[in-house]
């Protein structure tokens, strides 16, 4: 038997300059068992996406890289992105660091929760 929905959260909530480093606003994943971050950039950046959790928001070093299955990268031209995760954490944040290149980000942010 399959697992039903009970809560589901979505989300537009990235707009981002990738010219430089970027950190998503911290998103409250309390009770979703399942996150996605899915998101578009135009122009050229060059560059790493990754997902940080945390359980305390309020501590900026409490910050931790998870570690993706499949790694997403800007490779210089517009692009689009999904990022799948999950965590026991309470908030998770997308993140690039950038290499060079300039362009825009925008996405969203949607969660789950599964039971059975």
């Amino acid at each position: 038997m399959g697992g039903t929905k009970r809560n589901m959260l979505k989300k537009d909530f990235l707009t981002g300059d990738l010219s430089a480093d970027f950190e998503s606003e911290p998103v409250h994943i309390i009770g979703m068992d399942r996150v996605g971050f899915n998101f578009k950039w135009d122009g050229d950046p060059t560059g790493d996406f990754g997902v940080q959790i945390s359980n305390d928001i309020e501590d900026d070093s409490s910050w931790v890289d998870m570690t993706l299955s499949a790694p997403v990268a800007a490779a210089g031209a517009p692009d689009t992105a999904f990022i799948d995760a999950e965590t026991a954490g309470a908030y998770m944040r997308l993140v690039y660091t950038s290499t060079s290149g300039s362009g825009n980000l925008i996405g969203t942010v949607s969660s789950k929760s599964i039971s059975g």
